[in-house]
Formats: C-alpha cells, structure tokens, sequence
C-alpha cells in the first residue's frame, strides 16, 4: 500500500523509502514531516517496526555551504558518544543518512534553561568537541555571513534594517576577537537549538547535524546562549558548567560577541533561502526577527567593553 509524502517533502522520497524499506523492513503507516524543521530537509518514516528519522542533504549544500559528509561523520561519531540517535543507514542515490527516531522528547528552550538540564547539555557539547573527530567542513561564521550577504544581495533579496551596522561590527570582532588561543577549533554541531535537543528520560541526545563543521567551540555556546535565550547568569552557568571552572570576563564577553555572531548567522540563513527557497516559509520574517535582536545586542551600552575584554590575551 503506497502513500503519498507529506507536503512540502521532496520528490525523491518514495525512492529512498523503496530502498530502506528493502534494508530495514516493510513501511507502516504515513511518511512524517519532521517537526521544527524549516527547510523540511528531514522525514520519519516507521519500517519493519522501528520509527526512523531520514535527513536529506538538500539543494542548499552548494549555496550555504553544507557538506552531508561532515553530517554524516558527526551523527555517527556523535551516536557512538552516546549523544546522538544510532546511525543506522546511508544510501548514495539518492544522498541521504538514517538514524532511529530519539526517544522522549525535543525540549523547549524553558526546559533548556533548567540548570540541571543546562548543565547535562554543556557536558554533552564538550564531549563532543574533545573528540578528536576531524570534520570535512570548515565553518568559519565571518567568511560565511559576508559571502552568503553578497549571495542575498546579488539575487535582489532587500536587506533588513540594522543590517549593515551588524555586518561591520562582525569585521570588527573578527579584527579583535577571531583566533584567540582561548577559542580553539574543535568539531561543532552550529546549530543547537530546541528543536534538536531532545531527552530520553536518562540523557540528552542532540540531532540536527546537517550544519555540523569544524569550528571555534565559543561558537557553540554562544548558538545555544542565543537559541534558548539564556539571561546573563544562565550564560555564566553554561560557561562554567563546560570549563568546569568560574568564567573571567573574557569568557563572559566572548559568550556575548558569539551570540551576536549567531544571530547575524540566522538573519543571513533566512534571507539567503528567501532567494531560493520554494517552501511556503517566511524566511525573510525569520530574518527580520534575528536582524532585531542583533541591534538590541548592539544597542546593550556594554557592548563595546564586551569587545575590549574579549580582545584581551588572558581568559
């Protein structure tokens, strides 16, 4: 009995569920958008008694630059972490990985906010970051936001007020902040955010690793800080819950210019795939939503001594 994909899903994913089905078992019931997902660039699907998640590489890994190599290298290394769902399969035509569904449930950004499960969080980052793992991607957030800018102005996207002022206090950090032996690279996920943060009754699991890439690690705190809305404590607890040490304000305003970064990140995300994206999404809202809480930062009168003390050589 054949069903038709959920709207929105693309149009090889009756291939894909042929394949699997031949690998993992017969499909029971409907194919399932994955919830919170913008791109919808994901589907679960139950084969042979087991709920699956199916992720998909995507149009956009030549216009924003993802890799499903590195995708796939951090949910399989993330996985045998104990981190992440189990990796179960991999097909190459067409391109897409497969993991069983989490367990549990994704957490809201109020849960995130909980010390215990903020600190369980923060352990789970940095277990990943000290892997060792060696990802194909390189994501370097300032070369990023400045190409992918030009990429939206050159396809006639109108950019949001407050934009241009962001861009160049990014040049700014980069000159003053970027490549402090502080804020080593390591392997990052670069988008923690609820909707891939779930806890199966015993431990986080972390999912969403399509933007996963090698990385400053202060960027990864500063991604979570800006996507659960953590107050100023909460971003000193995330701190000293991952360095198991109180932060120096260097930390504390490094934390800061990260999230800044972050946001710029996602008002960029949102209006590079305004250009091209055919989903009934507004993406430029989205953009607009993250363009006003880059001027808040901007306009906090601490921002610029967050500047100067993320610039100093010692933590």
């Amino acid at each position: 009995m054949t069903h038709s994909a959920p709207e929105g899903l693309r149009e090889d994913v009756r291939e894909i569920v042929a394949q699997l089905s031949a690998l993992l078992g017969p499909r029971q019931g409907e194919i399932e958008a994955v919830p919170g997902m913008l791109t919808k660039l994901a589907f679960k699907v139950r084969l042979g008694g087991t709920d699956y998640v199916v992720h998909l590489p995507g149009g956009e890994a030549g216009v924003l630059g993802t890799d499903p190599h590195s995708e796939q290298q951090a949910g399989v290394r993330a996985a045998q972490l104990g981190i992440a769902p189990r990796v179960v399969a991999a097909l190459e035509h067409p391109a897409c990985f497969v993991t069983q569904l989490a367990s549990g449930r994704a957490l809201n950004a109020a849960e995130l906010r909980d010390p215990g499960v903020l600190a369980e969080l923060a352990a789970a980052v940095r277990t990943f970051h000290e892997s060792g793992l060696e990802l194909t991607r390189r994501f370097d957030p300032y070369a990023w936001v400045q190409a992918c800018g030009q990429m939206a102005v050159e396809r006639g996207v109108e950019m949001p007020d407050g934009y241009e002022r962001a861009l160049a206090y990014a040049r700014k950090i980069e000159r003053k902040v970027a490549r402090h032996p502080d804020d080593r690279v390591s392997p990052c996920h670069t988008n923690l955010c609820p909707p891939n943060i779930w806890h199966d009754g015993e431990r986080i699991l972390i999912t969403g690793w399509r933007y996963a890439g090698m990385c400053d690690r202060m960027y990864d705190l500063g991604d979570l800080a800006a996507s659960i809305e953590l107050d100023d404590e909460g971003e000193r607890f995330l701190l000293v819950s991952y360095f198991d040490e109180e932060p120096r304000p260097r930390r504390l305003a490094t934390i800061k210019l990260m999230r800044f970064l972050s946001e710029l990140v996602e008002a960029v995300w949102g209006l590079v795939e305004s250009s091209v994206s055919e989903l009934d999404v507004d993406f430029s809202g989205h953009a607009r939503v993250h363009v006003a809480k880059l001027n808040a930062l901007v306009d906090d009168p601490r921002f610029h001594s967050w500047i100067r003390d993320a610039a100093r050589r010692r933590r």
